[in-house]
């Protein structure tokens, strides 16, 4: 009862002191506490240096600070009070990255953007939306700056603009195609840009899209082969492919899939074939047990195989690649890979 009879008594006071201000500026009590609650925040009891200050995100700076710790790392931006740097919190998620053109894929040469994976003048990846969905992704890419004035022990990064020289640009504007290396130096992910679009400030915002398999690979069944020289023949060509997909060698894919080809249809076919028959001959052969209906191999199968025969050719070829004006692309390779994991699939290899 006392506590019912506190708060009458504090509603009452607090109603009376409200009128007395209201009579003071010759208004009603209505019009002035709705006059109250449009006033500014010093009046309506709230300090106005109590006020959230909106600070710049990494992704509206021209730069930023990179300190690094204990398996940690913290993120400084160049803007705060007194031109003292803030720290960014939560951190954001950086990846480092390496370039690589287009002649080192296709080679499967990597070793340089591997070993600038490993050094101190990698760059770093920041995600950023995007309306392209999966698997794409949309990034800014910061460089080592050494023009940003940075505190002591810190490393200074810039954003990229587009009139900066970079390979990555001079191969855009030249239509070739160029790739980030991300991930371990020694099993490393390869992104293809395939676009970068400038803001009004210049800086730019590049578009990737993965090269890899979207399910990794699988792993095979060679015991089923009966012949165990076969057998153990299939499972070199299989892993000497998966080598291929890891370091993203477009040439070593296509090599080991025709050689996985062979294997498999000298270990599956009904009629027997020598050693040493060519791809072309094996896949005739296929072709002849498909018509009559009789086969370990889907016809689909065969069309895959027949496509390894003909990129095959051309790896063995330099003349052809030159003819047609273009070589293998990696992407391409990789449905390739795909490919034989389907056969494989198809003769129960794969489950």
């Amino acid at each position: 009862m006392e506590k019912k009879r506190l708060v009458i008594d504090l509603e009452e006071t607090a109603h009376g002191i409200l009128m007395q201000e209201a009579r003071q500026r010759n208004m009603t009590l209505a019009n002035y506490v709705r006059k109250a609650l449009q006033l500014p925040l010093g009046r309506q009891g709230v300090r106005t240096d109590s006020a959230e200050i909106i600070r710049p995100a990494i992704e509206d700076v021209a730069g930023f600070f990179l300190t690094e710790g204990n398996a940690s790392f913290q993120v400084w931006l160049p803007a705060g009070e007194g031109n003292t740097p803030f720290l960014v919190t939560p951190t954001p998620r950086l990846v480092k990255a390496a370039y690589v053109g287009a002649a080192e894929v296709r080679s499967g040469q990597l070793q340089h953007g591997q070993s600038v994976l490993r050094g101190q003048d990698h760059l770093l990846l920041l995600d950023v939306p995007h309306s392209y969905g999966p698997p794409l992704r949309a990034v800014r890419i910061f460089t080592r700056d050494a023009s940003l004035v940075a505190p002591p022990n810190t490393a200074t990064y810039g954003a990229t603009t587009s009139k900066a020289r970079y390979k990555w640009f001079e191969d855009l504007n030249w239509g070739k195609p160029g790739y980030l290396l991300t991930g371990l130096p020694n099993a490393s992910d390869l992104w293809q840009i395939i676009s970068c679009e400038p803001d009004p400030a210049d800086r730019c915002t590049f578009t990737l899209s993965p090269v890899r398999l979207p399910h990794g690979l699988p792993t095979p069944d060679f015991t089923k082969i009966s012949d165990p020289t076969l057998s153990a023949e299939a499972k070199q060509h299989w892993s000497n492919l998966e080598q291929a997909v890891v370091a993203h060698n477009a040439y070593g894919i296509v090599n080991s899939a025709a050689s996985l080809s062979e294997a498999l249809l000298q270990a599956l076919l009904s009629s027997k074939h020598p050693h040493r028959s060519s791809l072309s001959e094996l896949l005739d052969s296929l072709r002849k047990e498909l018509d009559k209906g009789a086969s370990a191999f889907s016809p689909l199968s065969y069309h895959i195989m027949q496509s390894v025969r003909v990129m095959h050719q051309s790896t063995q070829h330099p003349g052809r690649v030159v003819s047609v004006g273009r070589s293998i692309r990696p992407g391409l390779a990789l449905t390739i890979a795909e490919g034989m994991i389907d056969v494989m699939t198809s003769i129960g290899l794969i489950q």
